[in-house]
Formats: structure tokens, sequence, C-alpha cells
């Protein structure tokens, strides 16, 4: 796709930011800005495409295709892909769902599960004629659907929608992609979801059943299976349990419930529905998988599954229930141990904690000691390190923290106590980071808030020693 870029720059406030006016193929004349950013040092701001202190930088992750920074962002079109690079600052990449809703609001692709497989980089995406699909990028050629694992489309009440295949929980693994889609039993016309792989640009369908994945997209190899969270859509709600524990045997091609964790029913509007545990965050540590679950009684704690027995609850926050619970979050394999987020009535919320091999969770660390800053459903007041995005970048761990009413990122070694990176008063009018969004290059980019700023695009380079 050829664009012609056309620069300039103008000056607002203390921001110089250039704008590019680009053209296509067809000759459709868009404009794109680009920040020369105040900061150029550790952290530095990646660019500020909407300047000024109420902007909102739109940015939902950011991850990459060789040797660019790709990112979605909601800016001028709606949720759509971008390149971002330190002498350009933002391009289009493709608007793949142009236009605008009966609503007037732009039309967005939402691309998601970017996953990198063989040399492209696959995920989904809708353009609004064949509904959510699995599309690719080579980082050459502009971005295409790749298949349209759900073809057709349904009349209805508010005119014809297209099928959708949605490809979810994409897992590379021994040379394949292993995902799961949506389709049509052609006898039965039942809607079915679908276990595929990949390899070599071949694709196979694995197996079809009524269960859906249903969590946050975590599929996990172990021990031969598959494992997810789904729901039953076979006799759901009546006898089917909600969102629970599955695993997919490749072998035998079998699918079958591992666990309901969450007994249990209760009633909507006159409709009775199951319970659901939702497991999240699953990740194979020494020998058993670990994820995050809700039970009736634990609340939402952490849970271990050691292929045979049932699933055992660690009950960080004891003899509570939803109300107050530790909420385990960013389960984040490093150097032998497993570590989280978690919360406890005397430590507080999001703070740091591992598990090493079979013992129990034990607190790392206590980021935020300081004033309350954490209000709970039932009126307590808790201090909160505010400790997430954990990510493994050479031989340390990171982290966004929060002590006292300093916001940053955190590194930590292993062995000593977890330590800022940065003091956000000393770069640039108290920058406050507000979440990490992903980690390219040794370049953790994150969203944060600065008074001449607002919100937008920042990156700290790990590469380079303080």
């Amino acid at each position: 796709m050829k664009r012609n870029r056309l620069p300039g720059f103008f000056l607002i406030g203390m921001m110089v930011i250039g704008f590019s006016c680009t053209s296509d193929e067809e000759g459709k004349l868009s404009i794109g800005l680009s920040a020369q950013c105040p900061v150029t040092g550790n952290p530095s701001m990646a660019c500020d495409v909407a300047p000024g202190p109420e902007a909102a930088f739109l940015v939902r992750w950011v991850d990459s295709m060789n040797e660019d920074v790709i990112l979605s962002s909601s800016y001028l079109y709606g949720d759509e892909p971008w390149i971002w690079s330190e002498l350009e600052g933002m391009t289009l990449l493709m608007d793949i769902y142009p236009g605008t809703n009966s609503n007037g609001d732009l039309n967005g692709s939402w691309i998601d599960n970017w996953t990198h497989f063989e040399g492209k980089a696959y995920f989904t995406a809708s353009d609004g004629i064949n509904g959510c699909e699995m599309w690719s990028y080579d980082g050459i050629s502009p971005p295409q659907m790749w298949k349209d694992l759900n073809p057709g489309a349904t009349a209805g009440a508010f005119g014809v929608s297209p099928h959708s295949g949605c490809p979810s929980a994409m897992l590379v693994h021994e040379n394949k992609l292993y995902f799961t889609g949506a389709g049509v039993q052609e006898d039965t016309l039942m809607r079915m979801y679908i276990f595929y792989s990949l390899q070599q640009g071949q694709l196979t369908q694995l197996h079809q059943s009524h269960v859906r994945e249903s969590g946050d997209g975590s599929l996990v190899y172990w021990l031969g299976k598959l494992y997810f969270a789904g729901i039953d859509f076979a006799d759901w709600p009546e006898s089917s349990p909600g969102a629970e524990l599955y695993a997919y045997d490749i072998t035998a091609d079998s699918l079958a419930l591992v666990a309901d964790i969450y007994t249990g029913t209760y009633v909507a509007e006159t409709v009775t529905y199951p319970n659901s545990s939702y497991p999240s965050e699953l990740v194979v540590y020494d020998n058993r998988l670990y994820f995050s679950a809700s039970h009736a009684t634990s609340g939402r704690e952490l849970w271990s599954y050691d292929g045979i027995n049932p699933p055992v609850v660690y009950n960080i926050w004891p003899d509570d229930t939803d109300v107050n619970s530790s909420g385990p979050g960013d389960l984040t394999l490093y150097k032998g141990k497993l570590y989280f987020a978690a919360n406890d009535p005397v430590n507080g919320y999001a703070e740091l904690w591992g598990l090493e091999g079979n013992g129990s969770p034990t607190l790392v660390a206590n980021i935020n000691q300081d004033a309350p800053t954490y209000i709970s459903s039932s009126g307590e007041t808790y201090t909160s390190g505010e400790v997430s995005g954990l990510h493994v970048i050479g031989d340390k761990l990171y982290f966004k923290g929060h002590n006292s009413n300093i916001r940053t990122i955190y590194s930590y070694d292993g062995i000593n106590p977890p330590l800022p990176l940065y003091d956000p008063d000393d770069i640039f009018s108290g920058l406050s980071i507000i979440e990490i969004v992903g980690v390219v290059g040794g370049k953790i980019f994150f969203k944060g808030n600065a008074k001449e700023t607002g919100t937008a695009l920042w990156y700290y380079d790990t590469t380079i020693l303080p």
C-alpha cells in the first residue's frame, strides 16, 4: 500500500507537532499526527498525537512486527492498528473497518490476539463485511483477512449481520498455532466452537463441540492437553455448568470438563443461571497448572491442579467471599518461581506475591506502606501497591507500582527489594504511570499522565543503564 508523505510542523504550547498528509492507492487523503516530544531521556515520550492536558491517548496494547512497533489505538480512525517509530511517530497501518456507524461514531476493527507465528502476525479483526475473523500481517504488505472461519450472514431485526469465526485463545506450541473459533453445524445449524491448528499455512480442524472459550483468552499446553476456560452451551443454562476449567486432549481428540469449581445457581429476571468460577491467568509451573478462579466461600483466589486430583485453593485472603478476596493477577514465571499481584487484609491490595515449588504463597514486597489508597466494596480502607503489568526482561522482573503518591515502574532481581526505576517528579512535572501496555525490544511501553501532556504513550528503555 503506497503512501506519499508530505511533512510539516506546528507549535501547540510546549509541543512541536509534526503532521503528514498521506494518500493511499485510491487517492484518498488522510492526515496523521506525530510528535517531536519535549522529553527524550529515560523514560521518553513515544509520541503524544493528541496534545494537551485533557488529551486521552487511547492505546489498548503494544506489540511488534519485525522492526516495527505495532499498537492498537482509537485515535482518529476508531480502534485500528498503527505503526510507531522514534523518527516518524504514528502512522496508520490500515483502516480495516472504515466509516461510521448509525450513531455517527467511528467504526473500529478492534484487533486483538496479536500472535507471532511463521514470520507473520496473526490476529482477530472485524472489517464490517465478514464479521470478526482471522487476519494476518507479514510486515510488508497491508494486513489482509487470512481466513473466513464462519462465512455467511443472518438477517435480523436490525439488518443483516455477518457470521463471525472470531478466533481466540491463540497458543504457539511445537511449531503449531492452536486457537478456537466459532462455526455452524450444517445438519442442525447449531452454533459450534472449534479447535484449530495451523502449520506451514495449512489449517486443520481438530475438534468441534458446544464449549466456547469464555475466559481471558488463556490457552496453555500441559501433558498433551490444551487447558482453557469454557462454557458448554449444549444445554445452557438449564443443566450446564458456568464458565469453568476444560481440557482438550489432542491425541484422543476429546474435550472434557476438568472441574466445576463454582457450583450452584443464581436467578436473574426469573431465569436460573449456573455460577461460574471464570478461570483465568492459566500458567504451568512445577508440574502443576495454576490459575485464578472464584468460589462461593473463598472468593477469587489462586488455585492449582496436579492433573489427577481436584483443583485446590490457596486462600490468601482467608475465610471471605467475593467482597474481599486476594484476586491474584498477572501470574508470571521468573527465576524458578511464580510471581503475581494479590490482596490480603494485612498488607493491602495489589502487592507483589510469590510461590516457590510446592510451597504456599508468600508476600514478596509491600510496595505501598503509607496512606490508604483503596476503599473496598464493604467500606474498609487499605493501602495499595497497584502492582500490575509484570514482565520479565533479561534477568529482571518489571512491573507498575505505587508507593505513596508515586506511580512508576519497578524492577526486581529476585533477591533485593524492588526498586523504582525513576522518580516521576525528576522527569516531567509529576509523570504518573497509568498502565503498562506492552514490551518491545527491551522497551516498556506505558500510558502516563503529566500536567503538560495529558495522557500520552511513553516508554522506558531497560537496555540503557541508569
